[in-house]
Formats: C-alpha cells, sequence, structure tokens
C-alpha cells in the first residue's frame, strides 16, 4: 500500500546504469509531468534491444519493491536474480541471438528512483543465470499444466496436438507439439508433451507491421491534412479502431480501409501458414486445442479472418481459445521456467 500511493511517474523516473554507463534518457525529465520518453518499440531484433532490457530491469526493480515487507525497505537495495525470457522463433533460430540475449541481461545494474520521497532510492539487480526460450512454447507448456492435461490419462490425449499462435508486434509464433508416453524412472506412465518442428514456424510481421502499415497509408493519403511534424502512433490507430474509426486530433480522417485492410491480411496469412503446417504434417485429424496469444488476439479483424482461414479448410473452430490473458501469456510461461529452476536449485 506504501508503494501504490506513488504515480506511475514515480516508478518511471529513473536513472538506468550497467557497463560503466548511465542511461537517463530511458524516462528523464518528462517523467515528473507524468509522461516518458518511451516510444513504440521499433526494433524488431529482441536480442539486439537494450530499450527492451531496460525496461524489463526497471519493472524488476520496482516488483521486488513492491514485494518485499515495508520493514525490509532500505534506501539501497541488492539482490542476486535469475530471470527467464523468450525470443521469437524465427530470432531463435539465428545463430548467436540466444547467446546476444542472454548476454544483455547477464550484468549488473543499477536502478536509481530519481523522486527524494520514493522509499528505495537504489536497487541494484545482479543478474546471475538467463534462461531463453522459444516465445509460445514456455506459455504453451504453462497452460496446458493449468488446465490440466498432464494429469489426464496417457490414453485419452496419447497423440494429440495442441497449438499456440502467439501475434506479438512484429512477428506470429506457431508452435506446435504432441502428447507422448512416457515412463519415470519408478516406472509410471506419464504424458509429456513434445514440440514438432515440422508445425512450428515463426512470420517476421504482426500486429504492429500492420499498424505501421496503416499509417503509411493514412501519411501518403493526408499527407496536407496531418502536416509534417505529427506522428501518428500505433495506440493512435487501435483507439480510433476502438470508437469510430476517426483520427484522434481530427474532425475526418477515417483509419478505413487501410485498417481492415492490414488486419484481414494478417489474419488469413497467419491462418493459412498455420494451414499450411497442419496439412503438411498430416496432423489436422489429431488437433485438441489452439491457444491464441499476444495482444493480436485482441484484435477482432484479425482473429475473424483467421478462424475464416480454418473454417474454409474444415477445421474444428471449437478447438480455438483465445488464452484468458493473453498479452501475458509468455510472461507466465518464463515465470512457470524461473519458478521450477528456483526449486530445483
Amino acid at each position: 500500500d506504501q508503494v501504490n500511493k506513488y504515480s506511475l511517474k514515480d516508478y518511471l523516473d529513473v536513472e538506468v546504469s550497467f557497463d560503466n554507463e548511465v542511461h537517463s534518457f530511458l524516462f528523464g525529465e518528462q517523467a515528473k509531468e507524468n509522461k516518458t520518453l518511451i516510444s513504440e518499440r521499433d526494433n524488431k531484433y529482441k536480442s539486439t534491444d537494450m530499450q527492451l532490457v531496460m525496461n524489463s530491469i526497471v519493472a524488476l526493480a520496482n516488483t521486488i519493491i513492491s514485494e518485499k515487507n515495508s520493514s525490509e525497505w532500505t534506501e539501497k537495495l541488492s539482490v542476486d536474480v535469475g530471470i527467464s525470457v523468450g525470443l521469437p522463433f524465427h530470432e531463435y533460430q539465428i545463430d548467436g541471438a540466444v547467446e546476444d540475449y542472454k548476454n544483455n541481461f547477464l550484468k549488473e545494474f543499477t536502478v536509481k528512483f530519481l523522486n527524494p520521497s520514493y522509499p528505495v532510492k537504489e536497487v541494484k539487480l545482479n543478474v546471475k543465470k538467463v534462461d531463453v526460450d522459444i516465445e509460445g512454447y514456455a506459455a504453451i507448456r504453462q497452460i496446458l499444466f493449468e488446465q490440466g492435461y498432464y494429469d489426464k490419462s496417457v490414453d485419452e490425449i496419447r497423440s494429440k496436438v495442441a497449438s499456440i499462435i502467439d501475434i506479438g508486434c512484429y512477428s506470429v509464433d506457431i508452435v506446435s507439439g504432441i502428447f507422448k508416453k512416457k515412463i519415470d524412472e519408478e516406472g509410471e506412465v506419464y504424458p509429456a508433451f513434445t514440440t514438432i518442428n515440422d508445425i512450428c514456424d515463426g512470420i517476421t510481421h504482426g500486429v504492429g507491421t500492420a499498424m505501421d502499415n496503416v499509417i503509411l497509408s493514412l501519411t501518403r493519403k493526408y499527407a496536407r491534412e496531418i502536416g509534417q511534424h505529427r506522428k501518428i502512433t500505433r495506440q493512435e490507430i487501435l483507439e480510433a479502431a476502438k470508437r469510430d474509426n476517426i483520427l484522434v486530433g481530427t474532425k475526418d480522417i477515417s483509419i478505413e480501409p487501410f485498417y481492415t485492410e492490414e488486419c484481414t491480411k494478417l489474419g488469413r496469412n497467419i491462418g493459412e501458414k498455420y494451414v499450411q503446417l497442419m496439412l503438411s504434417g498430416g496432423y489436422k485429424d489429431s488437433l485438441l486445442k489452439i491457444y491464441i496469444a499476444g495482444g493480436g488476439a485482441l484484435t477482432d479483424i484479425v482473429m475473424n479472418s483467421l478462424r475464416e482461414v480454418l473454417k474454409e479448410e474444415n477445421f474444428n473452430l471449437d478447438s480455438i481459445e483465445i488464452y484468458k490473458n493473453p498479452i501475458f501469456a509468455n510472461a507466465k510461461g518464463y515465470y512457470g521456467i524461473a519458478s521450477v529452476n528456483l526449486i530445483e536449485e
């Protein structure tokens, strides 16, 4: 409760130091006006995105403060941590990407809070271990665990296939696996979920890419009305889509037909890719579930177009399930991995 009385600007008005460099640009002076200097992410590769790393570190520092009892607060906290993160499927396959991403986190970070009244002035995070998984894989394992599939009998789910389609900003991950019979050291039979590479793939185009295309089309069509100094953001496009399709701050600039065209194209591309993978591998009749995660799961036109493709190919639409908190599906998966690692250590 003592932390909750502070506002967003207090959490984010920080300096982040690592590798003998101070990065105060992260939020800067504008944070004092309850604004930040964070721009919408424009780096398509997570393994080289230090801004993303710093955002994660600031969030972790605030989480550590809020999770501690106030009696444990001191002006300076020092914590050894292990982190579980993930890369999109296509990036995970790039030579060196996993190690690069891991090394971006494997260091000592210092987060200084600049509000003099904030209860903790500095959090030093010494990242000792980093696990890098494939986005989607961590999520689907966690979802299957939550829904009790590992408790079912082997005969009930053996040879059944489950997939997750994670529709992110710059990429879409399709991760699929199959339940197999396993026997533990004591001779007990249990179901194990194993990925099948033939029905896993990545698309280097996501909902953020679609919004960028909408912005480009609007900028070209309404160059004079928008003006050279106005920068349209993805968030403005999404807000317009929720209301009357009219761009914020304008009287009659509609995001249509570009918004529907781009979302439809994305949804159909995802559906066609998934159908291709499942049919070429001969797994359609074994399909148990298709989970949808990521921010794109909340975009109706994308989802309707994806469903339309699956319907055209006679897939069981009842197998599709949008995860209850689609944006946090991967995060919950990473948390599950980190929790298991902590127990084992």
